[in-house]
């Protein structure tokens, strides 16, 4: 979720759930990396990277894309 100068990103894994919150100028990376063994949103905030796995590569793309024009981010990686 971007709005407001924050970005919020739920972490989900059975029954845990992390919350992280930060500034939208703090969010330094958004890379869509498109494998043959595995799709991957990697976000990187805080100096900390997280990833976001199993999306289909044409929604993993999109949401890259998307995400950088919220956050204001150049697009300086390829994606694929």
């Amino acid at each position: 979720m971007v709005g407001g100068g924050v970005f919020k990103f739920t972490q989900r894994t059975f029954r845990w759930t992390k919350v992280i919150t930060v500034p939208e100028e703090n969010v330094t990376a958004v890379v869509a990396e498109a494998k043959w063994y595995r799709n991957e949103l990697r976000l990187t905030m805080n100096g900390t990277s997280y990833a976001v796995g199993d999306l289909l590569e044409d929604d993993l793309k999109l949401l890259a894309r998307e995400l950088r024009r919220q956050l204001g981010l150049a697009s300086a990686h390829v994606d694929g």
